[in-house]
């Protein structure tokens, strides 16, 4: 099994679609730096992927150290999910690779890249949630508050969905209270981002060969993908791109 780490500037969506231009398995897996998948992961990636009509999918989501307002928002992520199948990209969002690439990749959007991405797939087909959960790092409510972030994350939907731009739309999550106004600035590692998400991802391939993925700052290892999270500080804007 090898892995090959590719460097890309700094954007999380143009991130992923270098990472997953160089995978040669069946099935991409797109995974945030503060996100933790359970074992055996590729069992269920894999199940679901074959029933018929599924073309991607996600996995359930548990907040690490969920509690009071955590609780609810973990709750409200997994309903949003499952009953109107429209997960997001700290969920571990994986899809046929033949499908990620006949929707032209990620869109190069400075935020919410994974919510259009998500409704690009419906156009073909549907989005399954399993049963397993992954785990995510409270660390982005903490520094914010819970209630205060979700605020902000809902005020930037609504107006995705009112049809404000995804530039504008940075703006404001940076005015009330997100990190980055600016697309791309590496002093602000939540920089072209979704609301309340990391912009560091790994993309991880699974074929005959197995799962090979990558970490925060593009340090890929065979486990990456199921390993634990280097420090939010850890270097620079690379990606992890597997091969088989």
């Amino acid at each position: 099994m090898r892995c090959r780490v590719l460097v890309a500037p700094p954007g999380r969506a143009g991130q992923m679609n270098v990472g997953a231009a160089v995978a040669s398995g069946p099935v991409l897996l797109f995974l945030h730096a503060d996100t933790r998948l359970p074992e055996r992961f590729e069992e269920p990636v894999r199940a679901t992927l074959d029933r018929a009509g599924v073309v991607a999918g996600a996995f359930r989501l548990a907040i690490e150290n969920a509690r009071g307002p955590l609780r609810f928002i973990q709750w409200a992520a997994n309903f949003r999910s499952r009953w109107l199948g429209m997960p997001y990209g700290d969920q571990a969002v994986f899809a046929k690779a033949e499908v990620f690439r006949a929707v032209g990749g990620f869109p190069d959007l400075p935020i919410l890249e994974d919510l259009e991405m998500i409704r690009r797939f419906r156009r073909f087909g549907r989005i399954a949630v399993v049963a397993a959960t992954v785990t995510t790092s409270s660390r982005r409510w903490a520094s914010r508050g819970a209630l205060r972030g979700s605020w902000i994350n809902q005020m930037v939907l609504a107006g995705y969905f009112a049809g404000v731009s995804p530039d504008r739309l940075l703006r404001w999550y940076g005015r009330m209270g997100g990190r980055s106004q600016r697309a791309g600035d590496r002093g602000d590692d939540e920089s072209r981002t979704s609301p309340g998400s990391s912009s560091r991802s790994g993309v991880g391939a699974l074929s005959s060969a197995g799962p090979c993925g990558g970490r925060g700052g593009g340090r890929a290892t065979s486990e990456a993908l199921g390993s634990g999270l280097l420090p939010p500080d850890s270097a620079g804007p690379s990606m992890a791109g597997p091969v088989g």
